[in-house]
């Protein structure tokens, strides 16, 4: 891109209106920046808008202004997830768009892990324990030898990977489309189609995905019904990936031992949901990726992908719209 002014960027702001850490700054003339909360602060001159960097994933910015924005030919979400920026009507123009991918991973890696032993170690019990005065010795599990399936096959998910081989698990991936070679740090990898034909075996299920049309409720009863009665699901990917009765159903009947999740279906969890007063349940704030620095990261990827956008050169993370995230190669 060649342009004899600074392209105009839309910056799609979070509800309080912060602006993100030392983007100005970072900018330094390269954009003219104009920042909004929502479509409807939208100025008229931003007709001209050519660029638009979600700050905030879940904003709707994006589709509800599109038909205002003529010239808008790439978007930046600082996320993994880019589906609340999709439409069927940006879907058709064509815009590239791209994604935070590899930022957070690490993070929600370890968060992940975790979750995998506070459950091996019996900690939501201890916690309990602790606040009623009861000294309860017990025998605990280990992670070494156990079984994980890892529900999605992106950087997350291969982070989290390496990390549980070192530990001694067996780890199996699912993903989109068969492999003919092997993947590093995974025993096996199989297809969405197979997934509940190794659930059976899982002590641990990690869904690391992306919310996309094909992911959105893939969890229901089926998958519930093929894991162990000693199994533990783990979401830190979207909450709507899963079926949220067949879940609450699960860890009622005993039909699984427990359940860690970073996100829900409908967020934030409200005061009255039975999730709350789960002892199974380990239950956190959306929080996976929220690393202390994360944010000055998530700029500078930003900062990256601006300067590829204006020199014409290729971007970083680019998003395939129909699968609805940035595929990694194999």
């Amino acid at each position: 891109m060649s342009t004899d002014s600074p392209p105009k960027v839309l910056v799609a702001l979070r509800p309080t209106g912060a602006e993100p850490p030392g983007l100005r700054e970072k900018v330094d003339g390269l954009a003219d920046l104009r920042f909004v909360v929502d479509a409807g602060q939208i100025a008229a001159e931003s007709e001209d808008v050519e660029a638009v960097f979600v700050w905030n994933f879940r904003s709707t910015v994006v589709p509800d202004a599109v038909h205002r924005l003529p010239k808008l030919n790439w978007v930046h979400v600082a996320a993994v997830g880019v589906d609340a920026s999709l439409s069927d009507e940006v879907r058709s123009r064509g815009i590239r768009f791209t994604n935070s991918r590899g930022v957070t991973a690490e993070s929600m890696a370890e968060f992940a892990l975790s979750f995998l032993l506070a459950f091996a170690k019996d900690l939501p019990r201890f916690t309990a324990d602790k606040q009623a005065r009861v000294w309860n010795p017990v025998e605990t599990r280990m992670l070494s030898g156990s079984d994980l399936v890892v529900v999605g096959m992106g950087a997350v998910s291969r982070e989290l990977a390496r990390r549980a081989q070192a530990l001694g698990m067996t780890v199996t991936g699912v993903g989109r489309r068969p492999r003919t070679e092997p993947v590093e740090h995974f025993d096996s990898v199989v297809t969405q189609d197979e997934l509940r034909e190794v659930l059976g075996n899982a002590d641990y299920v990690v869904l690391a995905t992306p919310l996309t049309a094909k992911t959105e409720g893939m969890f229901g009863p089926e998958e519930f019904a093929a894991m162990s009665s000693e199994a533990v699901l783990v979401n830190i990917g979207r909450g709507p990936v899963v079926q949220e009765e067949a879940l609450l159903q699960a860890l009622r009947s005993g039909g699984i031992r427990g359940a860690a999740l970073d996100v829900v279906p409908r967020e934030p969890l409200a005061p009255d949901h039975e999730l709350w007063s789960m002892q199974n349940v380990i239950l956190t704030p959306h929080i996976s990726a929220d690393f202390r620095g994360w944010e000055a990261a998530m700029v500078d990827l930003f900062i990256d992908n601006l300067r590829r956008w204006i020199d014409s050169r290729p971007l970083r993370n680019v998003v395939d719209l129909e699968m609805g995230y940035a595929p990694l190669d194999t």
